[in-house]
C-alpha cells in the first residue's frame, strides 16, 4: 500500500492498483503481453514501493520465457523500465551464451525473477535475484558458453533507469538448478 493504492500483483502477469478506500480498480497493467499465451507468465512476488515506483516482477515457470525486472509508474501504472534476465544480442552478456546468431538456448532461458526486490533509496539501487536458468539439471550442459547472464544471483538496478549498476553470480554455466530460493536481506 502506497499513495492511497493497494498494488497487486496477479498470475496472469497483471499488475493492479486498486483504491485503498474503495477497493475501485484505478489502473491494470499488463506486463507481460508480449508472450504468448501459452508462455503463462506470473507475478509471483509481493510488489515493493519506493518514492512513486512499483518494484515487480515476472517468472514464466521453468525456462519457457525469460524472467523479467519491471518498474511502473504508482500513478498511473505505466513502465518505466524492464529488465530481462538473459541478454539479448547486442547487449552484454549476451556472447557468453552463444557464439551462433540461430542459436535459440538464450530465448528460452529461464532465470525467472520470482521473488520480491529490495530497494535502497539512499543509494538508488533496487536489487533482484533470480532463478535457475533452462534447460537445467539433466540437460544443463546441453547450453553453450558459461551463461553470465542467466544473471543469478543477484542484480543490481539503477532505480531510475533501471540500467545495471552489478551483479553477482555463485557460477558459471548453471546445470545445478541453483536457484536463489530466498528473499534478498538488506542491511546496514
Amino acid at each position: 500500500m502506497a499513495e492511497g493504492k493497494v498494488f497487486v500483483g496477479l498470475t496472469d502477469a497483471a499488475m493492479i492498483a486498486l483504491d485503498e478506500k474503495t477497493g475501485a480498480l484505478i489502473w491494470h497493467h499488463k506486463t507481460a503481453d508480449d508472450a504468448s499465451r501459452s508462455v503463462l507468465g506470473r507475478i509471483t512476488a509481493s510488489p515493493v514501493v519506493v518514492n512513486g515506483v512499483v518494484f515487480t516482477c515476472v517468472a514464466f515457470n521453468e525456462g519457457r520465457y525469460i524472467g523479467r525486472a519491471i518498474a511502473l509508474d504508482a500513478k498511473d501504472g505505466h513502465q518505466l523500465w524492464r529488465w530481462d534476465s538473459i541478454p539479448g544480442p547486442g547487449e552484454p552478456g549476451h556472447e557468453t551464451w552463444t557464439s551462433d546468431p540461430k542459436s535459440p538456448f538464450w530465448k528460452m532461458g529461464g532465470a525467472d525473477v520470482w521473488q520480491p526486490p529490495v530497494v535502497d533509496a539512499e543509494l538508488g539501487l533496487v536489487y533482484y535475484g533470480t532463478g535457475n536458468p533452462s534447460p537445467n539439471k539433466v540437460v544443463g550442459n546441453m547450453r553453450p558458453g558459461n551463461n553470465f547472464s542467466d544473471r543469478p544471483r543477484q542484480w543490481q538496478a539503477d532505480l531510475a533507469g533501471g540500467g545495471a549498476a552489478g551483479a553477482a553470480k555463485r557460477g558459471l554455466s548453471d546445470v545445478t538448478d541453483a536457484a536463489l530460493p530466498c528473499r534478498a536481506i538488506q542491511r546496514d
